[in-house]
C-alpha cells in the first residue's frame, strides 16, 4: 500500500506506506496526526479547485474501522467566494441525514498547513 502527500505542489504525491512525511516536499503524511490518504477519487490536476481522498483514520476506535471515510481538499487559495463556498458545502452536509449523502463528523471540518504556510 502507499500513501498520498496531500500537499498539490508536491512533484511526487505517492510515497511508502513506511514513511510519515512525503519522500519529496516534507510534508506530513499524517493530516492532523489522523488521517492518511490512501487514494484519490479522482484524477489529480492542477486546474482542479478541490482534491477529493479515500482516507484511513488512525483514531478510528475500530467500531466502525469498515467505514470508508473521504477527505475533500480545498487547494491553497485566497479567493474569499470559492472559501465561501466550500464552507457552505460542510454546513450543507452537516444538515442532511440520508444513507446516500457523505456525513461529515463534528470534527470533520478543519484547516491543515502546509509546512508552515
Amino acid at each position: 500500500m502507499s500513501y498520498y502527500c496531500i500537499n498539490p505542489n508536491c512533484g511526487q504525491r505517492e510515497n511508502p506506506e513506511n514513511l510519515r512525511f512525503c519522500q519529496t516536499c516534507g510534508t506530513s503524511l499524517f493530516i492532523n496526526d489522523r488521517y492518511r490518504l490512501i487514494a484519490p477519487l479522482r484524477e489529480l490536476h492542477e486546474n482542479y479547485l478541490s482534491e477529493v481522498f479515500e482516507v484511513e483514520d488512525w483514531e478510528s476506535d475500530g467500531v466502525d474501522s469498515e467505514t470508508v471515510k473521504i477527505l475533500k481538499v480545498l487547494k491553497p487559495t485566497n479567493n474569499r467566494t470559492l472559501i465561501r463556498l466550500f464552507r457552505q458545502e460542510v454546513r450543507v452536509l452537516m444538515s442532511l441525514k440520508h444513507p446516500g449523502i457523505p456525513k461529515i463528523e463534528p470534527d470533520g471540518y478543519f484547516t491543515f498547513s502546509l509546512n508552515k504556510s
